[in-house]
């Protein structure tokens, strides 16, 4: 059974989305409902952070991509913080690395949180995810 899986990146980054829209459309199982409306577009913000609750805690883990010029992610400390409050894995890729000391700036001492997983590259998280078969560059 394939793991279903909630993303989470900026939602401003058109190249975000469209990433989580190919991997979807190959196959995985992404719980993530953002990825379908352009978040300009959202009427109802309150309701949609509901939504992102209900479809992190559904979710078998959390894949976070978050590039160094995509910082600050806020919304995605949110998202993270509800799975690690939930015990859900939390994976995540930061492209070529690039976080600092014990603190891991600009990402945040969170990430050394027992159930996340770092990454500089989204293959190697999508392998540990069961989706080796999607590497296909995407980004």
């Amino acid at each position: 059974m394939m793991k279903k899986i909630y993303v989470a990146s900026r939602a401003g980054v058109p190249e975000r989305v469209a990433m989580w829209l190919e991997l979807r459309r190959r196959g995985m199982v992404i719980t993530s409902s953002w990825i379908d409306e352009p978040y300009e577009n959202v009427q109802d913000l309150g309701a949609l952070w509901l939504k992102i609750v209900e479809e992190v805690q559904g979710a078998d883990a959390v894949l976070v991509y978050a590039a160094l010029e995509d910082f600050p992610v806020r919304g995605v400390l949110v998202e993270a913080g509800i799975a690690l409050g939930k015990g859900i894995p939390v994976h995540v890729v930061v492209p070529g690395g690039g976080l600092t000391g014990p603190s891991l700036r600009p990402l945040g001492a969170w990430a050394n949180h027992p159930l996340v997983t770092r990454y500089e590259v989204l293959d190697k998280a999508l392998d540990a995810l069961g989706y080796g078969d999607l590497r296909e560059s995407v980004v």
